[in-house]
């Protein structure tokens, strides 16, 4: 297994807190199950379609995105 770092903001981090507190967890059991809930009930289909859509798109420069 390996470890990844996560920044969360104060209100993300909040309501972590909030939950975990409330179902007795601990914050990283709450963004664990999130995870693999996520990669569970993904669906492929959908984003598959989606890509497709968006094939022929022209992508903006980093330059413009972030001015």
């Amino acid at each position: 297994m390996k470890t990844i770092s996560v920044k969360f903001d104060d209100y993300v981090l909040e309501l972590l807190n909030r939950e975990a507190k409330e179902k007795k967890l601990t914050r990283m059991e709450i963004i664990r199950s999130a995870v693999v809930n996520f990669l569970l009930n993904r669906d492929d289909v959908g984003d598959l379609a989606y890509i497709q859509s968006h094939k022929n798109d022209k992508l903006s420069s980093f330059d413009d995105t972030f001015k």
